[in-house]
């Protein structure tokens, strides 16, 4: 009986993993879009996701808040790397919109990056 708890404990794990590794995926692969798309750029995009727009994340990605909150207690983000892959994105989309003229984000005080915020 032993042997049969400790298998499907094994399953457990593993299938658990297959759904964090998806979750994953789909948020690696959708959320440039979600960024795109919304106009909170001076809260930091953990805030944007959890308390200021989970709905709209939801649509775009097809992850939960909840699913989001569980990636981050798995320690599946590197911090530092997040917040320059965000500070990256928003500064190329700067520069497009600068490149059209359009001056979106002058008035800007300070850029939320993935768990942090910096000056404009």
């Amino acid at each position: 009986m032993n042997k049969q708890l400790a298998m499907g404990a094994l399953m457990s794990i593993g299938n658990f993993r297959k759904q964090a590794q998806g979750k994953l995926i789909k948020f690696a692969t959708r959320i440039p879009i979600f960024m795109y798309l919304t106009d909170y750029r001076e809260q930091t995009l953990k805030d944007v996701i959890t308390k200021l727009e989970p709905e709209p994340f939801k649509k775009v990605t097809g992850l939960t808040k909840d699913d989001f909150e569980l990636l981050l207690s798995l320690n599946v983000f590197n911090p530092a790397r997040m917040n320059d892959a965000v500070y990256k994105f928003k500064r190329y989309e700067d520069d497009s919109f600068s490149y059209a003229g359009i001056d979106k984000h002058q008035q800007d005080t300070q850029a939320g990056l993935f768990g942090t915020a910096i000056p404009a």
